[in-house]
């Protein structure tokens, strides 16, 4: 897909209601893409699950720390989001920070896959942050 589809999709579901579950894995998307995604979902009201993985092999999603630069906004504004896969896009602890940011004021998320993101000790210093009951 790469980032200008990800750009022609998204202007596509602004207003679309019927979307609950947007997969968006492994299509070779950078931190354009993750720019656009995460702007699009902070007044989005119908996707409850996203899939922004990597999965192993070609095609892998590169959305870096730029990327989710705006997924606070979004952790903080967007009450329908339950599910989010972001893993395997090299967000290191700079791009943790950003989403620890946003989890504090949300009661919506209920499942978050980080894994396989060059995450470091710095990164458990970051999530011990959360208050206990947000970590599952």
């Amino acid at each position: 897909m790469t980032d200008a589809g990800v750009e022609v999709l998204m202007h596509t579901l602004k207003d679309n209601l019927a979307v609950v579950h947007l997969d968006l894995s492994s299509n070779d998307l950078s931190y354009k893409s993750g720019e656009v995604v995460f702007k699009l979902l902070e007044d989005q009201s119908s996707i409850i699950s996203l899939d922004i993985s990597s999965k192993q092999g070609i095609n892998r999603n590169r959305l870096t720390h730029e990327g989710i630069k705006n997924l606070d906004k979004v952790l903080k504004k967007n009450k329908y989001l339950e599910i989010l896969n972001i893993a395997g896009n090299s967000i290191k602890s700079q791009g943790l920070n950003t989403i620890v940011s946003g989890i504090d004021n949300n009661n919506t998320l209920h499942s978050l896959n980080i894994g396989n993101n060059d995450l470091d000790c710095k990164s458990l210093e970051i999530l011990s942050k959360l208050k206990c009951y947000k970590i599952i």
